[in-house]
């Protein structure tokens, strides 16, 4: 089975949605201006190679089917499956929150990224992390990609002259831009330094002895060679005193510069199978049909693929709550002057606080990753009205979605709303980040199987009751823990707990 890094290595993202988009017009069309995702962020060509992918995938079980003769058993799904792929690609919240990346097998592996060194240089050693997205322990950039720099070329010796040899992968150094600095010694008092004159000569300004009198720090630079020979005149150092040299290296004439390598690393996932069946009888599918023009196998479906998608994203929920980092928690108080909110603040204008609570979980994600925006938000039913009712907001969702759905936005800010209480409790909001490659999110969905639904098949030996069974199969973690943030509301109505 080819993993995700086979197929980029094979092809470029933009060339996989190319190719979809040509072999699936309708359905791209579809994703692309008429879905709700649409409405919310710009569909990016790795959403068109995620749902491209599981669409090659439903062809492939199809013609499975077909080889073994048993294509019935998919019943009318092979002429809407396709429709019912890509509409649920561009409706379901789990688009919105997670990085969508297929697998190739029941036991998958999914991807992040990191930056390594590859350079020792400026305090940062080959092997060293950059930048690593589960926001472990990075180097900080001083000195490294910079042509700028200092460095220790070595110590002195009880005697006036001494000779070193700056390292070869710091070479050439840039005439006019050389200077020696001598670091610390009980004989003088304060900094001793000289400077190269663009030809090779080293010139030092008198500085003044511990003792009285003043001396010299004078000598030579060879650029190309990085060889540096340091004079003093009336002064003898003490021993072992080290001597740096601030430089400009000429990148255009160096052998090498320094490099980072970008790394995908990688977490194993498990696919779980996620199947429901329905059953509906002759006399209600007749009064269905006679009385509202409804096919009692369609609306089977509908609540069977809502079902599906309803627990997977409830899934992947649970997970975010529980890895949400101690740090990236916050509390908003609903009460005016309690807790954290400001004193002496109208009703209204306490509201307004809550924004500056989110923000603080965007802080802690930054400060621990270095990046990252909350451009998602997962709130409980109570959390939801009260964000509802900010400046900024702009409502999606029609009320008719069944479970976690997209409700709207604030800020530009996608807010999912999730219904139950049992799955999100109320007043509970959960700040995300999801990048726009599917490397930098915080948690995965990753399709194994695309949705299969079954023909209507008789129930046991009675012939008037029929039943249909849907399922997907896939992998539902998180993936980057510290891009998940919290905010707890408290003080709030109580609301009937759901669920």
């Amino acid at each position: 089975m080819k993993s995700l890094l086979d197929r980029m290595n094979e092809e470029t993202i933009e060339q996989s949605a190319e190719k979809y988009l040509k072999r699936y017009p309708e359905h791209m069309q579809m994703l692309e201006s008429g879905s709700l995702l649409s409405k919310i962020r710009v569909i990016s060509p790795w959403d068109i190679h995620a749902l491209g992918f599981q669409l090659d995938a439903f062809q492939a079980y199809r013609k499975m089917c077909e080889d073994e003769g048993n294509i019935t058993a998919l019943g009318t799904i092979p002429n809407i499956a396709l429709d019912v792929i890509a509409a649920t690609y561009g409706t379901s919240p789990i688009s919105a929150v997670a990085s969508v990346q297929p697998i190739d097998d029941e036991r998958g592996t999914v991807y992040y990224k990191q930056v390594v060194a590859q350079t020792t240089k400026g305090g940062t050693t080959t092997g060293q992390t950059i930048w690593d997205a589960t926001g472990a322990p990075q180097t900080v950039l001083n000195g490294y990609s910079s042509d700028q720099q200092t460095v220790a070329l070595g110590t002195t010796t009880a005697a006036a002259t001494a000779v070193f040899t700056a390292s070869s992968s710091l070479l050439p150094l840039r005439p006019q831009k050389v200077t020696v600095i001598y670091t610390q010694d009980s004989n003088r008092v304060g900094p001793v330094t000289a400077t190269d004159d663009g030809n090779g000569n080293l010139v030092g300004a008198p500085f003044q002895l511990a003792g009285g009198g003043y001396a010299t720090m004078v000598g030579t630079v060879n650029y190309a060679t990085g060889v540096v020979d340091i004079f003093f005149f009336g002064f003898t150092p003490v021993n072992a005193n080290t001597v740096n040299i601030a430089f400009e290296q000429v990148y255009e004439a160096a052998t090498n510069i320094p490099q980072i390598n970008f790394q995908l690393a990688s977490k194993p996932v498990v696919a779980n199978l996620f199947a429901l069946k329905d059953t509906v009888g002759l006399e209600q599918s007749y009064a269905m049909r006679r009385r509202f023009g409804l096919i009692a196998e369609d609306e089977l479906t509908k609540d069977l693929v809502a079902s599906i998608n309803s627990e997977i994203f409830n899934t992947l929920v649970f997970n975010l709550l529980a890895s949400v980092p101690s740090g990236n928690q916050q509390t908003f108080s609903y009460t005016p002057g309690v807790g954290n909110a400001p004193a002496n603040t109208s009703f209204l204008e306490n509201k307004q606080h809550l924004k500056d609570i989110i923000s603080l979980t965007e802080a802690s994600m930054v400060a621990s990753m270095n990046r990252g925006s909350i451009n998602v938000m997962i709130a409980g039913v109570g959390a939801a009205s009260v964000l509802s009712t900010l400046p900024g907001w702009v409502k999606l969702s029609d009320g008719s979605a069944m479970g976690p759905h997209i409700y709207g936005t604030l800020d530009g800010v996608v807010v999912v709303r999730v219904p139950l209480s049992a799955v999100m409790p109320s007043y509970t909001i959960l700040t995300l980040y999801k990048g726009a490659a599917p490397f930098d999110s915080s948690c995965v969905w990753a399709p194994y199987m695309p949705l299969v639904v079954t023909t209507a098949l008789p129930v046991g030996t009675n012939p008037l009751q029929q039943q249909k069974a849907a399922a997907v199969w896939g992998a539902a973690q998180v993936l980057l823990p510290n891009f998940i943030g919290q905010v707890t509301i408290t003080g709030a109505p109580t609301l009937p707990q759901t669920g």
